[in-house]
């Protein structure tokens, strides 16, 4: 949320929409849109796109945390804007599993319980600025 349209882009308004703040107050809101902004991760400076902010008038404060938005399930790795990276990530990830020879596909012994895993997936920034997908 933020009190200035003049920091959203693509800014669609709003009928009448209402919110309830902290202190169980309703305030209107105006409109919505997406804000640009750049953000610091280990010293480095990284444009930061956040969507469907409301621009909400009233607001006199708000409190912004930004990271580097990594995915918490494999489907969203898969179908978010950093897919093609994601996917990359994964197949070079089988592949080390695989020349490493980590694994041997076995068929399931009955009575047996397959053991679940789950990817972990992290942004690292390397040396030169880049991000970098694991």
């Amino acid at each position: 949320m933020t009190p200035n349209r003049d920091w959203l882009v693509d800014v669609k308004e709003h009928e009448v929409s209402q919110i309830e703040v902290a202190n169980k107050t309703t305030i209107l809101v105006k409109g919505s849109g997406r804000m640009d902004i750049k953000t610091l991760v280990d010293g480095r400076s990284f444009d930061v796109t956040i969507k469907e902010v409301l621009c909400v008038p009233q607001l006199s404060a708000n409190l912004l945390s930004s990271g580097l938005g990594e995915p918490t399930t494999i489907e969203d790795a898969l179908n978010g804007d950093d897919s093609v990276q994601w996917k990359r990530a994964i197949e070079d990830e089988l592949q080390s599993f695989e020349e490493n020879q980590a694994w041997v596909v076995a068929d399931l012994p009955e009575g047996a319980t397959c053991v679940q895993n789950k990817w972990v997936f992290k942004k690292k920034v390397d040396s030169a600025g880049g991000v970098k997908f694991n």
